[in-house]
């Protein structure tokens, strides 16, 4: 029902009574929730914390791939998955 847009909210096929509570209590929730629903454009700030936070996982696959390649290795195990071509 929150998918749906408020004006087209009274032509959902459910009694009358159960459709207004139900739009009632999505439209006080979407009230509610305004802020966390609509934000405010992000500035320089919210890009270099993407980019580091980018930049940490892109590291951290990198490091657990290099771990599970190396200990496939040393067990003598094929590693499943990975990058496309990076099996040899």
């Amino acid at each position: 029902m929150s998918a749906v847009h408020p004006s087209g909210r009274s032509a959902l096929p459910l009694p009358p009574r159960l459709r207004s509570g139900r739009a009632e209590a999505v439209a006080e929730e979407e009230q509610e929730l305004s802020d966390a629903i609509h934000p405010g454009k992000g500035g320089a700030r919210d890009a270099a914390i993407a980019v580091f936070t980018l930049a940490a996982v892109v590291a951290a696959s990198a490091a657990m791939e290099r771990t599970a390649s190396a200990l496939g290795a040393r067990c003598a195990m094929p590693v499943a998955g990975g990058a496309p071509g990076a099996d040899g």
